[in-house]
């Protein structure tokens, strides 16, 4: 995710007046699984209304690579981008991955993302993980190491919890899983204006661009207006203002995916959970080590010195290690 629009987001969750009262108990570690539920489901009502019966994607709608034959027995890992990323964001990984470990590597472009199909409001976690889950049932995968970055993270967490019998390990690569203490609404309806009024339109001027921008959001929002307008506007070859036709997803994600709270699914996984946290602009410390220390106290922390959110792409040589060493260690544990 883009480290401007990761900044926009958590400004403009902060400067909301109130927080939504079932937001406000995902930071309790005494949160029961039945308390989780409902206000869970009660912050994913208005986007139920919306899109009552989302759908896994079909196969052929998902964007993906193998590194390696999909058909051999050779073990698997699935590689998972971040928000705004695709399966490019792998590119030096995985070819590496695959060499090092004879392992058949899988990298896809998640829901609304790269050139894999966008469909519907629903951005849940659950629903990434079902899109992947058509995946291991269209190639017959048996069970494989997941590795998420960033929001792919959130993705492997909800795999493992959804289908723990195809799951041998989680690597998360600076995530943390604590909920989001904003209102979720805020974010939802701005997606919705930006879908049906922004995504994919031209504009012949930058002052034309720009109003229809003012349009979608609070006018007082002067910073949200220019990290969209940064991000989501490019030049087209005629020369017009142009938005992304994917300009919607991020903030779908944010009023969903990203608001998730994983204390459920810390809590009842047992398989071997690697959390690598960065050092420079980290998403991952404080608050939420100590959410994954008190709720999953069997899951390994690394913070990585030096290194930012996309550790992989820093310091490729050293994850491909840090990840072989988790592979070993899960095999370890598996038979024990």
């Amino acid at each position: 995710m883009n480290k401007f629009l990761l900044a926009y987001f958590i400004l403009s969750a902060s400067n909301l007046a109130s927080a939504s009262q079932c937001l406000n108990i995902f930071t309790k570690n005494d949160l029961t699984l039945s308390e989780y539920d409902a206000a869970y489901n009660e912050l994913l009502k208005p986007i139920k209304l919306l899109d009552p019966n989302p759908q896994p994607l079909k196969v052929s709608d998902i964007s993906h690579k193998w590194h390696g034959d999909p058909k051999s027995q050779d073990p698997v890992i699935v590689l998972i981008h971040g928000l705004g990323g695709s399966h490019f964001s792998w590119n030096t990984v995985a070819p590496l991955l695959h060499k090092k470990t004879g392992a058949r590597v899988l990298t896809y472009d998640q829901r609304g993302h790269g050139r894999t199909k966008d469909e519907g409001l629903t951005f849940t976690s659950e629903l990434l993980a079902q899109d992947l889950n058509e995946l291991f049932k269209f190639y017959n995968i048996q069970d494989a190491i997941l590795v998420g970055h960033s929001m792919g993270a959130r993705t492997a967490m909800e795999f493992a919890y959804l289908f723990p019998q195809k799951v041998n390990g989680v690597l998360v690569e600076d995530m943390h899983m604590m909920g989001r203490k904003t209102v979720l609404s805020h974010h939802r309806d701005i997606a919705i204006k930006i879908k049906n009024n922004l995504s994919g339109k031209s504009f012949q001027s930058e002052n034309e661009a720009f109003t229809a921008i003012e349009n979608v959001f609070d006018k007082n929002d002067i910073e949200g207006i220019e990290v969209f307008f940064e991000q989501e506007i490019y030049v087209n070859k005629k020369m017009e203002f142009t938005v992304s036709d994917r300009a919607h997803v991020s903030y779908l994600y944010y009023a969903q995916g990203l608001q998730k709270d994983f204390t459920r699914e810390l809590r009842s996984t047992n398989k071997p959970l690697l959390f690598l946290a960065a050092t420079i602009d980290p998403v991952l410390f404080g608050k939420g080590i100590d959410h994954i220390r008190t709720n999953q106290p069997n899951a390994e922390i690394i913070e990585i010195p030096f290194v930012g959110h996309s550790i992989h792409n820093k310091i490729p040589g050293d994850f491909i290690q840090k990840l072989i060493k988790f592979m070993k260690n899960s095999r370890t544990k598996e038979s024990a």
